[in-house]
């Protein structure tokens, strides 16, 4: 097993500890942050010292609750979830998000990624761990399959019904995330000794396009930390870093190049489809960043 193997095994336990025990540090926002608060809805919301923001609709917000693990533990991340009634509120679950349309998906404990719409639920995949992606419409639903820390890229959409490999003895894989239209889904792998964005074209039957290509030509970029999902929009792509510095919030152009840093920001999630971003800051308030103001 490789040091980053390695790291990544260990960060899924770790970084419920350090969610669940610390405070970031105060750290300014960049004067060209475009940070707004409070929220759109007039809510002014704080959450606890072991909330993690997981979706907002409206005035609801999606909160998970991190468990304890030990320091050197090696399960899957484990979460109660509130602000659904479809979870139980004794259900242990890996992670949750909405999708629009009152959709609900969850990992719940055996690993199976779980989907409600309206009341009803299904079994949309086995074997899944870590943060899920999706497009803004919820058509494509990407995740990583597998056991840790040998974890390869799978799509699924969700209209079609049909789910596809997309990244093939890559592993260890992370954070992955789907563009708008489904044609495109970006992930960090480090199967080269380092953590790299890579970017795969899928086509519309699910078909790979092409071989996988490093997005930047392998710049040195900060990668997506295993909490945090990755969002794209048709000009960015947007996921919660965590480095010695603490966390972030990054901003990145489609093709690669570092558009903007939040310091001190986590967890971000759609306010608006494909514009607005919300994030938890260091004080632990909830705040927006408008991507229409940050410029590819």
């Amino acid at each position: 097993m490789t040091p980053w193997t390695r790291h990544l095994a260990a960060t899924l336990a770790l970084t419920a500890v350090v969610l669940g025990g610390c405070r970031d540090a105060p750290a300014p926002s960049p004067a060209n942050s475009s940070v707004s608060s409070p929220l759109t809805s007039g809510a002014d919301v704080t959450l606890g010292e072991r909330q993690v923001l997981l979706g907002i609709q409206g005035t609801r917000q999606l909160l998970g609750v991190v468990a304890d693990a030990p320091p050197n533990a090696d399960p899957a991340l484990r979460m109660s979830v509130t602000g659904d009634q479809r979870l139980a509120t004794d259900a242990s679950v890996e992670r949750a998000r909405w999708l629009p349309n009152d959709v609900l998906l969850a990992i719940d404990g055996r690993g199976q990624l779980l989907e409600w719409v309206g009341a009803r639920s299904r079994v949309l995949a086995q074997e899944v761990s870590g943060p899920v992606g999706a497009s803004v419409d919820g058509r494509f639903v990407v995740y990583t399959v597998g056991e840790a820390p040998d974890l390869e890229v799978a799509r699924y959409d969700r209209v079609a019904g049909t789910s596809s490999m997309v990244s093939d003895r890559m592993a260890p894989c992370w954070g992955p995330g789907v563009s708008p239209d489904g044609s495109e889904v970006v992930f960090v792998s480090a199967t080269r000794g380092r953590p790299q964005w890579w970017r795969q074209g899928v086509g519309s039957s699910g078909r790979l396009e092409g071989a996988p290509r490093l997005l930047a030509d392998g710049a040195d970029l900060p990668f997506a930390a295993s909490l945090s999902p990755t969002l794209v929009s048709d000009a960015h792509l947007v996921f919660g870093a965590h480095t010695a510095e603490g966390f972030s919030v990054e901003v990145l152009s489609r093709t690669g190049r570092r558009l903007h840093t939040i310091a001190g920001a986590r967890m971000p999630v759609w306010q608006t489809p494909g514009s607005v971003v919300a994030y938890r800051s260091s004080s632990g308030r909830i705040a927006m960043l408008d991507l229409a103001e940050v410029t590819p």
